[in-house]
């Protein structure tokens, strides 16, 4: 693969072989529906939790106030630095492997600056929050691997906190298919389906799909179209420990090689594919809530959660809009215990405000 520094894997090999948790909820009980974008195309949904999420890779060819995004129509010529410069700051969209004949199954590709304003009205793309509250759903708090990191706080000082690096065994559920023998060659050897489908693993179980998410191995394009028939990355908004060069843990990543999300460095001028989500309309019998000035960190959280932003009383609601806790937050900063909540995601809501986080 030649796509710029396209990506480091974080997850390493030899955690992949513990074994798979079973899935956490029934998949034929999941509740569909469609999405139409500001062409008219039309996307079928899969609901997971508190939250709403395309099932089909994004193929609209306009921001989502109706702009045209410019198309690239040749793979970057990275022999001179400058043009990584110019497609960074010019977003684009591509077909994959630049043939039209590959958008109807894995939908347009994107730069990441495109990716960031053309999920439909209502919609909005992902960060890693998101895939990891699915990965906790389907396969379980244990399946989140993590990395012990140090940041600083809102407030001054800094906190040792657990930033979560992928989760083990999701690809079982989401990919499209692990490869499927169509026959063999004149040489005698197995075949595999090379389009829509997962390049085969003999170590890797070939039921994959449970959820109906239709993962494809679209691969990236860059100055070629590494990691078609291997990979799956998906765009998110995230933008952390980013460097001048325009890398950073902006993706999220399938992979050919095991069944488990990572997160990937990306170059904001490479394309790749996006999913968009829908958090489920909530209110609380007071008011429609909102994020506006809310902050809660750690989060994920373990023991305990800092509430800054607001004042007054709180109360943390499950997902099915049960009040679990209540109390009154001080001026600044109110540390929350979560003793005795279960490991999920909860809302805290402070007057028309809400928050969401995870317990784990």
């Amino acid at each position: 693969m030649c796509i710029k520094q396209t990506f480091t894997l974080l997850i390493i090999c030899c955690l992949t072989a513990l074994p798979l948790k079973a899935q956490l909820i029934a998949f034929d009980t999941l509740q569909t529906s469609t999405v139409t974008d500001v062409e008219g195309n039309v996307y079928k949904t899969i609901r997971f939790g508190d939250t709403w999420w395309m099932a089909e890779n994004l193929r609209t060819k306009h921001y989502n106030n109706g702009a045209a995004i410019l198309q690239a129509t040749t793979y970057i010529d990275d022999s001179d630095g400058n043009t990584w410069d110019y497609w960074t700051n010019a977003p684009r969209w591509c077909y994959t492997q630049l043939k039209e004949s590959n958008s109807s199954i894995y939908g347009l590709q994107y730069t990441w600056r495109a990716a960031l304003n053309i999920c439909p009205t209502g919609w909005e793309l992902p960060d890693t929050t998101y895939w990891f509250t699915m990965g906790r759903l389907i396969s379980g708090s244990s399946s989140i691997l993590t990395e012990t990191v140090t940041r600083n706080t809102p407030q001054g000082g800094t906190e040792t906190v657990y930033e979560p690096l992928g989760v083990l065994g999701l690809g079982r559920y989401l990919k499209s298919d692990n490869g499927k023998k169509i026959g063999t060659n004149r040489y005698g050897d197995e075949t595999w389906v090379d389009g829509g489908y997962w390049q085969h693993n003999d170590t890797l179980s070939n039921v994959c799909d449970g959820t109906g998410m239709t993962i494809f191995p679209a691969g990236a394009v860059g100055d070629d179209d590494g990691g078609f028939g291997k990979d799956a990355f998906f765009w998110t908004p995230n933008y952390v420990h980013a460097d001048s060069s325009g890398q950073g843990k902006r993706a999220v990543m399938f992979s050919y090689e095991n069944h488990d999300l990572a997160i990937a460095w990306f170059h904001n001028a490479n394309m790749t594919s996006v999913r968009c989500v829908k958090k489920v309309s909530t209110t609380t019998g007071l008011a429609t809530i909102s994020t506006a000035k809310l902050v809660l960190y750690p989060n994920p959280a373990n023991d305990y959660i800092r509430v800054s932003g607001a004042s007054g009383t709180y109360r943390i609601v499950s997902s099915a809009g049960m009040t679990l806790r209540s109390g009154v937050l001080g001026d600044g900063n109110t540390t929350i215990s979560l003793e005795g909540l279960n490991n999920g995601f909860y809302l805290i809501q402070v007057g028309n405000q809400v928050q969401r986080f995870i317990k784990q």
